[in-house]
């Protein structure tokens, strides 16, 4: 078929689809009757292939098959669809020339159908269920013969026939299986004996299965003015408790209506709550009211998630069952009934034998006994079986029997409703005890009596406990009048307090009775603190609980205030209310005084431990436990006080020995005085602080012990030693370099005084060149010296080395940029320019008025060795000079000294304006130590 054939309205008629569901054939198993009736439509026709077709709503179904390997199809290759708006049969000659089915996929695919004849299967209403066909692979112009159209048209009946007597073999299975359920349902009814949870469960389970197209089912019931899921199963099972409104649902319309509801599809039901359909997945459903004593109490509903899923059979079913649902409700209601009329009577004797402490006797007119509960057992010792029949007068004593007061106490409750009974009683074993009680006489509402109830309680004990009470009483008076506490007791039913003396002999107040309450008491604290102890002791006394305590300032007779700790204790009656609350108020003003000033004197303490200028560290004995310390402990070591718990933690302080060694908790002048019982314990180390840094301290410590000498604990003082040791360190380094230096000098001036005396011949002279040579060495050694570093400007050098001769000041020129150079370059230069100046003095360009030199030096830049320094002297405007003859230890000490001292080169020269010397070397051998 085509693709409009699958979507013509013969195909999705509700009505057509709603009678094939009710017929419940689709994809069923194959029968042997459906079977035997396409072999026979097979024959008759001749043709290959015969189906009997069922069209559904999105397909075509094959109940039986011969010739065609398929069980079903889509609509768009159906042909059988077409018979669905035939009177009569459908006959096609030639498929692939009908406009109709040309384009099938069967006809112009596999298995190439070309012939094609179908019979309706209409049902007694009317309505299409499908077709009988027959198929052939080629046409047939000529169509079926009259015989094979008859045969046609005679089978599809006996399919409609053999679908009917399905359909009603069904109808008669389900009755009867509904039957059966019903029947178990209804003993499960009977076995629930009146339990309703029980009963609506059971009915609840049992309508569903007997409806196999209800997916779920419940029992709502009507509380006020909505239903409630009472009893739920199947896709309802976990809405149980769910609750939906009277007006303006399904089930409210059905019970208010009183009348069965049979709903195809929700959708178009305008009584639905509609944002309930797709939580309970409901489509279509049955509803039947459930009643109770002939009125409407709830409904029972059966639900399916799909449309039309309901026939009136069903509707009928669901009415048997909700019938059963009202007579589970009698039941459950007679049984309710049952169950407290045994309550009642459980409740009376539950009552009548449960007052265990009073003896209770109920006697006819005459006096005789006829019941006798389980305390007058108890407390008389006889029985019930014993006295039951028996006078009442047993239990008086024999002179009140012959005092006749058992006659006149029931007199009284006949005439003046009862008789007190204060007095000594019998027991079954002859001995007395006190008992009160009353005779009461018993009527029928206003008629007449019928007999007494005497109710005893033995009261023995409480006469005892009175009189042991008054001893009591005695005896706390006297205690309250030992004791300096303000003793009080507080009755809550008559709001009076009863103070004991020290009330007025510690706070001054003699109370008038009318005094002694509690809005006295509460006015007497101080206004500060009076709303926080008013709040607290209500707190205690409107809640459970028993324990009061405060603090807060009560005030004296005299005006004045003292600090008090009061604590109270609230006695509870059997029902938890308090009724009486008794307490004692402790005067802490002395305590205080002592606390301010030991208060007091630890805040002085902790001044002075603040004001040392050493940290200061407290630890506990025998475990080493860390107690405390002062706030210069933490300045030194930059993190908080560590609580080590024991020695053994002490190694999370961090230290290390003047080898690098960390310091071990057992080194600690803490533990060696704790653990080790060392009297002085002493430890210089280099601490890591909290930042990171390190800093040298010292620790000293010694034992604290109480006045029995016994070892309490430790102290230790930390000082910061940090600058000691650095100074100590410099010092150290100082005399090592003065040491170092003074060697050279020594060696210097040894080999100065060598070379100057060596074929000398004058002493005077060679006295006076010694003078300044050394003259020289010692400004050079002044410079260095008074920068105190390793290195000197190399402009303070020349300063102090041209400036030993007075002649040539301000005549000698230098300039050149800021160099440091080191020790034994600068004595060297100072010397060479010492000799290069008294030359030039003596003979050069400074022995003249208008000579001058020319002292510069300068850097520059080299390849491997880096930069290097030149530094050039040149004479002016002296005499006309000329090389020497011979060269004594001075030109030998400018010429070798220097430059042999930095490796560098030196050119000596004598043009005749005047002497030249160069010197040139890397700069890192003038700086080198």
């Amino acid at each position: 078929m085509t693709v409009q054939a699958a979507s013509t309205p013969e195909v999705d008629n509700p009505s057509r689809l709603a009678a094939l569901d009710a017929y419940g054939i689709l994809d069923t198993p194959p029968e042997q009757g459906f079977d035997d009736i396409v072999q026979l439509a097979r024959d008759a026709c001749d043709a290959p292939v015969a189906l009997v077709s069922l069209v559904a709503g999105n397909r075509q179904w094959f109940k039986a098959r011969s010739g065609f390997p398929a069980c079903q199809t889509d609509l768009d290759a159906s042909v059988c669809v077409h018979a669905l708006r035939e009177p009569d049969l459908l006959v096609i000659p030639d498929l692939t020339r009908d406009p109709r089915t040309r384009a099938n996929p069967l006809v112009t695919g596999a298995p190439h159908l070309r012939f094609y004849a179908g019979a309706p299967l209409r049902t007694p209403s009317g309505q299409v269920l499908g077709s009988l066909c027959v198929i052939d692979h080629k046409p047939r112009p000529e169509g079926l013969s009259g015989r094979e159209a008859r045969s046609l048209r005679a089978l599809a009946g006996q399919v409609m026939t053999q679908l009917e007597l399905r359909r009603s073999h069904a109808a008669q299975k389900r009755v009867l299986d509904q039957r059966e359920v019903l029947l178990r349902t209804q003993g499960a009814v009977a076995a629930a004996d009146g339990d309703l949870d029980a009963i609506l469960h059971a009915l609840v389970e049992g309508v569903l299965t007997a409806t196999p197209q209800a997916e779920g089912a419940v029992i709502e019931m009507r509380e006020g003015e909505e239903l409630v899921y009472r009893a739920t199963a199947g896709t309802l099972a976990d809405k149980r408790g769910l609750r939906l409104p009277l007006q303006g649902s399904l089930a409210g319309a059905c019970l208010t209506g009183g009348e069965p509801l049979l709903v195809p599809d929700v959708h178009t039901d305008p009584r639905v709550v509609r944002d309930l359909v797709e939580v309970l997945r409901l489509r279509s459903c049955i509803l039947v009211p459930v009643l109770r004593n002939g009125e409407a109490a709830g409904v029972l509903k059966l639900q399916s998630s799909r449309p039309s899923a309901f026939a009136e059979a069903d509707l009928g079913s669901a009415q048997v069952f909700a019938g059963t649902v009202s007579s589970g409700l009698a039941q459950a209601g007679e049984a309710e009934a049952r169950r407290e009329v045994r309550k009642v009577e459980r409740r009376r004797r539950a009552i009548f034998d449960s007052a265990h402490d009073y003896a209770i006797v109920v006697m006819d007119l005459a006096g005789k006994v006829t019941d006798w509960n389980r305390g007058a057992t108890k407390t008389l010792g006889w029985t019930a079986e014993e006295m039951c029949g028996k006078p009442a007068a047993v239990i008086f004593t024999p002179e009140d029997r012959a005092a006749e007061i058992p006659a006149k106490e029931m007199h009284s409750a006949l005439t003046e409703g009862r008789g007190i009974d204060e007095r000594w009683h019998l027991r079954k074993d002859g001995s007395r005890f006190w008992a009160s009680g009353e005779m009461m006489a018993l009527r029928e509402e206003d008629g007449p009596p019928m007999g007494f109830v005497k109710i005893l309680r033995d009261r023995t004990e409480h006469r005892e406990d009175v009189a042991r009470l008054q001893e009591s009483r005695d005896r706390y008076r006297l205690v309250t009048r030992a004791t300096n506490d303000a003793i009080w007791d507080w009755n809550f039913a008559t709001n009076h307090v009863l103070w004991n003396e020290a009330l007025t002999t510690a706070y001054g107040h003699a109370l008038a009775p009318s005094d002694q309450t509690g809005e006295w008491w509460i006015a007497h604290i101080h206004p500060d603190d009076r709303g926080r102890v008013d709040a607290s002791i209500h707190a205690v006394i409107d809640g459970d609980g028993t324990g009061w305590t405060e603090e807060y300032r009560f005030l004296r007779a005299d005006g004045s205030y003292a600090d008090v700790l009061d604590r109270g204790y609230v006695i509870r009656d059997a029902e938890g209310r308090a009724v009486r609350m008794i307490g004692a108020m402790f005067d802490l003003t002395k305590q205080r005084e002592a606390r301010r000033a030991l208060l007091a004197s630890e805040a002085s303490l902790r001044v002075v431990l603040d004001t040392v200028p050493v940290g200061i560290l407290f630890a506990e004995a025998p475990s080493g436990r860390i107690v405390g310390g002062n706030r210069r402990i933490e300045e030194i070591f930059r993190h908080p006080i560590l609580p080590s718990p024991d020695a053994e933690s002490y190694g999370e302080w961090v230290a290390f020995h003047e080898d690098g060694r960390q310091v071990e908790a057992a080194e600690y002048p803490l533990s060696r005085i704790i653990r080790d019982g060392v009297e002085h314990a002493r430890l210089e180390c280099e601490y890591r602080r909290g930042d990171g840094s390190r800093v040298w301290i010292e620790i000293a410590g010694a034992p604290m012990r109480d006045p029995d000498s016994n070892l309490i604990g430790a102290v230790v003082a930390i000082a910061d030693i940090d600058a000691r040791r650095r100074a100590e360190e410099r010092q150290e380094l100082l005399n090592q370099e003065l040491s170092h230096r003074m060697k050279n000098i020594l060696a210097m001036v040894q080999a100065i005084a060598a070379q100057t005396m060596r074929g000398a011949t004058d002493v005077a002279a060679v006295g006076e060149a010694l003078g300044d040579r050394l003259i020289a060495l010692g400004k050079a050694h002044d410079v260095l010296l008074g920068g105190a570093a390793e290195r000197a400007p190399l402009a303070a050098i020349v300063r102090e080395g041209v400036g030993v001769q007075e002649a040539a000041s301000g005549r000698v020129l230098y300039s050149g940029p800021e160099v440091k150079i080191g020790g034994k370059a600068a004595l060297s230069l100072a010397l060479m320019l010492h000799e290069l100046t008294t030359n030039a003095v003596k003979y050069g360009a400074l022995s003249v008025p208008d000579g001058r030199v020319d002292l510069t030096w300068r850097l520059t830049e080299g390849e491997a060795d880096g930069p290097s320094l030149t530094v050039d002297w040149r004479e002016r405007g002296g005499p006309p000079v000329a090389a020497p003859n011979r060269k004594g230890f001075g030109t030998r000490l400018i010429e070798r000294g220097l430059s042999a001292q930095v490796g560098g080169k030196l050119s000596l020269t004598y043009p005749s304006e005047g002497v030249a010397c160069v010197v040139e070397a890397p700069l890192h051998n003038f700086q080198a130590e």
